[in-house]
């Protein structure tokens, strides 16, 4: 029945944040545009818009409480949810990608031919373009991530006091990195389908590929639950986060910056080669 309880307040809670926020928007856009609208807003929506962010803050921390208070009771949970934040950790998403660039942009003269053509087997080209482009996606969430936090500050969960930081920025709480690094790659790596089918002809079935982009979306949400059920962040922090995340995602995938990366890693990596 606990169990129950919560899956409903997780639901009504995300459904009146997305009303919510899109509602938000739509008051600042007009206001910003049209003065009326801003003399509105300023004499009739200032209160109630307080009393709603209020309102949404306090359930926002309660909801966090419950996620928290539930995750500890059960040990099981507790080590999943570990690992499955440890999954997008920064040193494992700036780390395992980092491998095929590597590869392309150092060649030594004492290379073997038998580690040349397993390099060229393993890694190719495109495979290193691929993984230079999802650094790319890191890289951006992570600064976009950093910003928010200097400029928003908000404090973390006061119910977890086994936090420690590596960058004093990181000792904010919105937005979460490790959500809106999960849902950049899972957003990214969902279009780039084409790309990963030549690599592993398993996604060259539409059942399959429709298996794995499902895969995707579960464990970004499990890394979104993760950081709430570990009180590293609060549940509206995880939410703003897959919103960025997906933003991140989708100017990485315009074709104005997909060209001037593509080119840019050729670019580089000729070269390297020619020196």
């Amino acid at each position: 029945m606990q169990d129950k309880n919560l899956l409903e307040d997780f639901s009504c809670f995300y459904g009146l944040l997305f009303h919510s926020f899109a509602f938000m928007c739509d008051l600042w856009l007009l206001s910003s545009q049209y003065a009326l609208f801003d003399i509105v807003g300023k004499l009739f929506l200032s209160q109630r818009t307080v009393r709603c962010g209020t309102w949404l803050k306090k359930r926002d921390k309660q909801l966090s409480k419950k996620v928290f208070d539930f995750v500890h009771k059960h040990f099981w949970m507790k080590a999943f949810l570990t690992l499955c934040s440890f999954s997008c950790d920064g040193s494992v998403w700036f780390t395992i990608p980092f491998v095929p660039v590597l590869c392309h942009l150092y060649k030594s003269p004492q290379e073997s031919a038998t580690f040349s053509r397993w390099k060229a087997t393993l890694f190719s080209v495109d495979f290193a373009l691929f993984c230079f482009v999802v650094l790319c996606c890191c890289t951006l969430s992570a600064v976009l991530e950093l910003s928010l936090k200097v400029v928003v500050r908000r404090k973390r969960p006061s119910f977890n006091n086994k936090s420690s930081f590596v960058i004093p920025a990181e000792k904010w709480s919105f937005p979460s990195g490790h959500t809106m690094r999960a849902f950049t790659i899972c957003s990214y790596v969902s279009f780039r389908i084409p790309w990963l089918r030549s690599w592993f002809p398993i996604l060259r079935s539409e059942l399959a590929s429709i298996l794995f982009v499902c895969c995707l979306c579960t464990w970004a949400c499990l890394v979104a639950i993760s950081r709430i059920g570990r009180g590293r962040h609060f549940a509206l922090d995880c939410y703003a986060a897959s919103v960025c995340g997906r933003v991140t995602s989708l100017v990485l995938l315009t074709p104005i910056v997909d060209r001037f990366l593509s080119s840019s890693f050729f670019i580089f990596v000729s070269k390297l080669r020619t020196r």
